[in-house]
This record gives structure tokens, C-alpha cells and sequence, in this order.
């Protein structure tokens, strides 16, 4: 009775295993290919920042992409983040530290492709500075100061954020530039590049103020006498329009008197660019048809044409 009810069971077994695989449907697809691995890979440097940025085939069938990252060696990178757009900024990395990378694309089907090549770099500090850090310049021609890592090959400087008509030179730490004409503030950019070929993520620059010439818009005796005596007081007053120059007023043969850009001799918070000074004419003083010459330097170093005027001291 056991064998006989075995054998019906197994009958049983295979006319249900028949009549299912008589009812599978024939109209399942092919499972979707995975994505290709991403083209193109490159990395930009940056002061504690690495930016990423590759290509994709099919970019309309990818969800997002997987960033593998390590800090150890291309062997040994993990999932670190992931974004949906073709670049990625990094900025949670060490200056001095090299970083590995791979990339791979999750389609929307839910299946991640192959990994690119690996790409690495060091972040480090750059900057640059005009003439030393100087605030003016009464020259076009001025020294450009830039500073990057041991590493750096190639900078490329510019007038402008366009960096049109500029060219790749190689690396150093004093270039001769010239500013563009008009006095004004003017401004310095750099790209730097290292010897793996990879460039700065962006622009580093500095600003001078370009000022090629002084000038006294006028200068005059406050009193408006042109006679004065021993013992009295002469107020000189030579406007430039330019603050932080230096003025003088020289008389005769006497010699030279400072002025100062302050309204009240000593108050540096009154900076207008007009220079003044009480002098008081010495008791012992004899001077006739005095020459009173004024004089200005600005603060470029640029010596404006000086200004005379003829007054009697008696």
C-alpha cells in the first residue's frame, strides 16, 4: 500500500510540474545591460577642495552615480557618496593628502555598471599676491607673486575671469605682468596646474590700485593777505583730492614746512585730501618777496607739478 501510494504521488508531481511550464509566458524580455563605466574622468585642485567631472553614455538612463573614494591606494576604495549630476566637489579632504577615485553609473533599472579607471590628486594651499602685497603701484609693469604646492608646473595669469588669449607658462613664484591701462583698481587672476596636468577648480587673484599720476588742484594762503608780519600765523592750504600723500610748503630760503591731511594738525580721522598747517612766523624772521611753493607726493609715490605763490614777510 506504501509503494502504490507513492507512485500516484509522483504521478501527481509531474502532471502539475507539466501543466505549469505549458502556462509560462513567452513574452518576458531580455534583463537590461548594465551601464557602461564612466568616460572622460578628470579631477581639479583646490585649497582643501578636489572636484570631480566625467562623461556618461546614455546620461537620460542613469539615476545617479556612485563616488568610491579612498585615501590609502586605488585597491582599496569604498562607497563614499553619490550625485546625480556628471561632477562632484569634495570637500572634506586634507591639503597634502593624495585621494583616489572611481565612478559608476546606477541606471534607473536599478543596476550599477562598472567602475571607471581610478584618477587621484593632492589638494593643497594657493594664492597669489601683486608686488608683495602692495595696496598702490604708480607703474604698469608689476611683479606677480603666486604660491602653490611643491608640484605646481604651469600657471596661466589674466586680466580678466575669461582668461582670453592667455597661455600656460611655467611655474614660478615671481612673474613680471603688466596691468591694464587707466588708473583704478586692477586686478591679477591665476590658474595653476601640477605635474599630473591637473588644474585649480578655479581662479586665485589679488587687486592693486594703479595710480600714475599726482596733481595740486589748488593752494593758497587761508587769509587771503599777502603781507605778514613776525609773530603771526599763516594757514596753508594745499588741496590734492588724494588722501594719504604728503604735502610740504616750502618758503623761500627759510625751508620747508610739513602739511597735514587733517583739517587740525594731528587728527587722523579727518583724511580729505586736503592738506593744511598753521605756521607762525619765527619773531626773528626777515624775509621779502618770498617764493611759497607748495608740493605734493601721493601715496603712489607720484610728485604732483609743485605751485608757487609770491608773498611779502616783513
Amino acid at each position: 500500500m506504501m509503494r502504490k501510494a507513492l507512485v500516484i504521488g509522483l504521478i501527481a508531481i509531474l502532471v502539475v510540474a507539466l501543466g505549469c511550464e505549458r502556462n509560462i509566458p513567452s513574452d518576458i524580455g531580455e534583463m537590461p545591460e548594465a551601464p557602461v563605466a564612466p568616460t572622460n574622468l578628470s579631477i581639479a585642485v583646490g585649497d582643501g577642495e578636489l572636484v570631480l567631472s566625467w562623461t556618461a553614455e546614455n546620461a537620460g538612463s542613469i539615476s545617479k552615480y556612485f563616488i568610491y573614494r579612498s585615501d590609502l591606494g586605488p585597491d582599496t576604495l569604498d562607497l563614499y557618496d553619490s550625485t546625480t549630476s556628471q561632477s562632484y566637489a569634495d570637500t572634506r579632504v586634507m591639503n597634502g593628502l593624495r585621494y583616489y577615485y572611481e565612478i559608476s553609473s546606477l541606471s534607473t533599472a536599478n543596476i550599477e555598471g562598472y567602475r571607471s579607471p581610478f584618477i587621484s590628486a593632492i589638494p593643497g594651499v594657493y594664492s597669489v599676491v601683486i608686488d608683495n602685497e602692495a595696496e598702490y603701484t604708480n607703474s604698469r609693469a608689476v611683479t606677480v607673486n603666486p604660491t602653490a604646492p611643491d608640484g605646481a608646473s604651469h600657471i596661466m595669469l589674466a586680466n580678466g575671469e575669461d582668461f582670453s588669449l592667455s597661455k600656460w607658462q611655467n611655474y614660478s613664484n615671481s612673474v613680471s605682468w603688466e596691468l591694464i591701462d587707466g588708473d583704478g583698481q586692477k586686478t591679477v587672476y591665476v590658474l595653476f596646474k601640477d605635474n599630473e596636468g591637473n588644474e585649480t577648480s578655479d581662479f586665485y587673484s589679488d587687486d592693486i590700485i594703479l595710480d600714475t599720476k599726482a596733481e595740486i588742484e589748488s593752494f593758497y594762503i587761508a587769509s587771503g593777505e599777502s603781507d605778514f608780519a613776525p609773530g603771526e600765523t599763516i594757514h596753508f592750504v594745499l588741496d590734492a583730492g588724494e588722501i594719504e600723500g604728503g604735502a610740504e610748503v616750502n618758503i623761500g630760503d627759510v625751508g620747508s614746512v610739513p602739511l597735514f591731511d587733517n583739517g587740525s594738525n594731528g587728527d587722523p580721522t579727518a583724511n580729505d585730501g586736503s592738506y593744511e598747517f598753521d605756521y607762525i612766523i619765527p619773531l626773528t624772521l626777515e624775509v621779502t618777496d618770498a617764493w611759497v611753493t607748495g608740493s605734493f607726493t601721493d601715496r603712489a609715490g607720484n610728485a604732483a607739478p609743485s605751485v608757487s605763490l609770491t608773498y611779502l614777510l616783513s
